[in-house]
């Protein structure tokens, strides 16, 4: 199976290693034993970098520091093993790396996130199996409280 950073690699999420790269993450994510990570994609990233007004990564972390992108990709990761199948139907709220809980429901085949802000995002690829985990990509950026 791949790691995680070569899942990202290969599914073309190049923001989020660069933002995982620029918060000095990538090695606490390969180290970690078990975790579900939820793996925005680029156009959810520009996305967030539009509606918080800034116009690329260095200046989101002039905007919220490095302490708040490890915060916000922490946020992304819940520390156990969670496929899709997994999950019960429904909701079901989970503890995440940055200490904040994050909403997680499953309606039939279909899995949503919601965000501390009540934003929700769609699982739009389930189940990336990686060597400690797995991986969901997802159409939106989580942010917890900042």
């Amino acid at each position: 199976l791949p790691n995680v950073v070569e899942a990202a690699t290969a599914a073309g999420l190049t923001v989020l290693l660069d933002a995982v790269t620029a918060a000095n993450l990538g090695q606490t994510l390969l180290d970690a034993e078990a975790i579900t990570v939820f793996a925005p994609t680029n156009d959810a990233f520009v996305d967030l970098l539009g509606t918080l007004g800034v116009a690329d990564l260095d200046e989101l972390i002039d905007a919220i520091g490095l302490d708040g992108l490890q915060k916000v990709l922490g946020f992304h990761v819940v520390p156990t093993v969670a496929f899709s199948t997994d999950l019960a139907e429904g909701a079901q709220t989970v503890p995440t790396l940055a200490g904040e809980d994050l909403t997680v429901t499953r309606t039939g085949a279909n899995v949503t996130v919601t965000d501390s802000a009540g934003n929700i995002y769609n699982v739009v690829v389930a189940d990336v199996a990686i060597e400690n985990g797995v991986v969901h990509v997802i159409n939106g950026v989580l942010l917890p409280t900042l």
